[in-house]
């Protein structure tokens, strides 16, 4: 009998088993009465590929005659685990929720709506000054930071892949020396931004003293008394035809571009596309042979197994990068991160709850929405145990997405 053990760690599909079976087992530990649920993939998988990514490189140190180094060699090129793994899990993560949120989005923007077109746009504006300012201070005499690893950590800090796309297509004209100062910053604070998010959502209610369970009953009354889509019936079982069609259309409007000048091409990219098409046909019910009121519960087990592995990947593939920045000069852009990230999520949350008075289910959403973070909003629904967050997010995304490429965009034009 004969098992290759290198081969086993290195494969990606036991990485993101690895990564959720302990992430779920973390996820039920109770630290002061907060758990971080699913979000403990996100965890647990920072280890793992950190310790994955050392194998690899003590491999690779052995020279090519090394046992495995070919293989060691495919892992680093690949960043431990395709992107394929991330995308895919994305786009079924996202489809489940908007289709699940569909019934509410009416309700929602009708008492909301307003509101969270200011949200989609203080919360990516507080986020492009306090970058700015916190750079500005920490950078003095040693100039360390660049506007492009500035406009990066931004990006990274609200994990906004369509803020990232927009800071590297802008930085072309300055050659593929600044594009990769913009994908550094964002790589160092991505991680961070994620942790902030998933943190702040699981801690809100106990630092404000919020009543969970009346939250959600008044999230589950207000889109009940306030939805116009009085024509929705009881789910049909799972339809797999309705539920790639809703992925399929999702993909091809997430790459329609509109050109802005020169702030470049902005588009709704793979997360925007597949979750306003999911709410589009969830809320019209049905489009020919199709019938997008699907199985909620079914829906329910599609989002939660896309988030735990999407959440994974994101850790396997950033940990080293998490660790490597708490031993070096990358703490300042972790500080960094961390601080834009907070101020964000804080200022979305005291003017939408107090100000406002969005009810916090539905703000949940709203202000990851606002920080186009989509492992926010997973971190929302598990968090509040709703699935009114995804109606939330979805109602302030489009919006928060001109705002991210616009301010992206600008801040490696300022003077550091």
């Amino acid at each position: 009998m004969k098992f290759e053990l290198i081969g086993f760690v290195f494969n990606p599909y036991v990485l993101i088993a690895l990564t959720v079976v302990t992430g779920f087992l973390f996820g039920k530990l109770k630290i002061k009465h907060v758990t971080f649920g699913l979000s403990g993939c996100l965890i647990t998988g920072i280890p793992i590929g950190w310790g994955i990514w050392l194998l690899a490189q003590n491999i690779l140190s052995q020279g090519e005659g090394a046992a495995n180094y070919t293989l060691a060699s495919q892992m680093i090129d690949g960043g431990l685990v395709s992107m394929n793994f991330f995308y895919f899990s994305l786009i079924m993560f996202l489809a489940a929720v908007g289709l699940m949120a569909a019934k509410d989005i009416a309700g929602i923007l009708k008492n909301y709506g307003w509101k969270f077109v200011v949200l989609s746009i203080q919360i990516p504006l507080i986020g492009a000054i306090a970058t700015y300012i916190a750079t500005r201070l920490m950078s003095g005499d040693n100039k360390i930071f660049s506007p492009f690893i500035v406009s990066g950590t931004y990006t990274g800090a609200y994990t906004s892949s369509p803020g990232l796309a927009a800071a590297i297509e802008n930085t072309a004209m300055f050659g593929a020396e600044a594009q990769a100062m913009v994908s550094t910053g964002h790589t160092i604070a991505y991680a961070f931004g994620c942790l902030m998010v998933v943190i702040f959502v699981q801690l809100a209610p106990h630092i404000f003293r919020l009543n969970l369970d009346k939250e959600r009953e008044e999230a589950e009354m207000l889109v009940t008394l306030k939805s116009t889509n009085t024509g929705m019936k009881k789910d049909i079982p799972f339809s797999v035809g309705a539920y790639c069609l809703v992925m399929f259309l999702g993909l091809a409007l997430g790459k329609v571009g509109i050109n802005l000048g020169s702030f470049g091409w902005i588009s709704l990219g793979t997360t925007g596309g597949v979750l306003i098409v999911a709410l589009l046909l969830g809320y019209i019910g049905k489009l020919g042979p199709f019938n997008f009121q699907l199985n909620s519960t079914l829906l329910g087990a599609f989002r939660s197994f896309g988030l735990v592995c999407f959440l994974s990947v994101i850790a396997l593939r950033y940990g080293h990068y998490v660790v490597e920045a708490l031993t070096g000069v990358g703490i300042y852009l972790v500080i960094v991160s961390i601080v834009v990230a907070a101020i964000g999520v804080f200022s979305g949350f005291l003017l939408g709850y107090y100000v406002f008075h969005i009810n916090w289910v539905i703000l949940a959403g709203a202000i990851c929405g606002s920080m186009t973070s989509t492992p926010g909003l997973g971190a929302a629904i598990d968090a509040t145990k709703s699935d009114k967050p995804g109606a939330g997010y979805g109602a302030s995304y489009p919006f928060a997405i001109l705002c991210m490429v616009l301010f992206s965009a600008l801040l490696h034009h300022l003077p550091m």
